[in-house]
């Protein structure tokens, strides 16, 4: 009766060994090299034993600029090519418009242009593009000069005085200043 169970359950356990890493061949059909991944896992528990910098580091040394990774079973194209990334984020940006960043933490969360997806993204993008032409970032970059001057009188007279700083108040209200500049083109100077 037990060995007439396994014999029974053997077929079942290979089909969920199979539907689970069915996925793991995406990269490899695809000819795109990447290190081998984990059942249940992918590539995401090394992450866990050493700082993802220096795995994704060892990984680009390995496999090369453009390589895949699992998420899980997710499969994710990683690339580290700055021509490239600059040609997928400005060039074909309406191409690469899903991302995988922390999308279900909060609703409110998720509606912003890093970690919105498809037609949101699309909408989101159209409306924050003008904000950002070169002729609007020529006129916030003259107001953040204003602004960095401002703070560098504060700091001489802060070293003139040989007083201490608190350097996050003081930064803090540099990054606010800015901010009340080029969003509402108010001086406030609060540093």
């Amino acid at each position: 009766m037990v060995l007439y169970g396994i014999l029974c359950s053997l077929p079942i356990l290979y089909g969920v060994f199979r539907e689970w890493t069915r996925v793991f061949n995406y990269w490899t059909d695809k000819g795109i090299p990447g290190p081998k991944p984990v059942i249940g896992f992918g590539n995401t528990i090394g992450t866990y034993m050493r700082p993802k910098s220096h795995i994704e580091m060892d990984w680009i040394a390995k496999y090369g600029k453009i390589y895949g990774v699992f998420d899980g079973h997710k499969p994710v194209l990683r690339v580290a090519d700055p021509r490239l990334i600059r040609q997928i984020l400005v060039t074909d940006f309406d191409v690469f418009t899903n991302r995988t960043l922390f999308k279900d933490i909060h609703p409110i969360y998720s509606q912003n242009l890093f970690t919105s997806d498809g037609p949101n993204w699309r909408r989101l993008r159209s409306l924050i593009s003008p904000t950002f032409s070169s002729a609007k970032m020529r006129q916030m970059y003259e107001m953040m000069g204003a602004c960095a001057t401002q703070l560098s009188r504060v700091v001489d007279g802060y070293a003139v005085d040989c007083t201490l700083i608190d350097v996050k108040q003081v930064f803090g209200n540099f990054a606010l200043d800015v901010l009340a500049m080029c969003a509402f083109v108010r001086a406030y100077f609060g540093i």
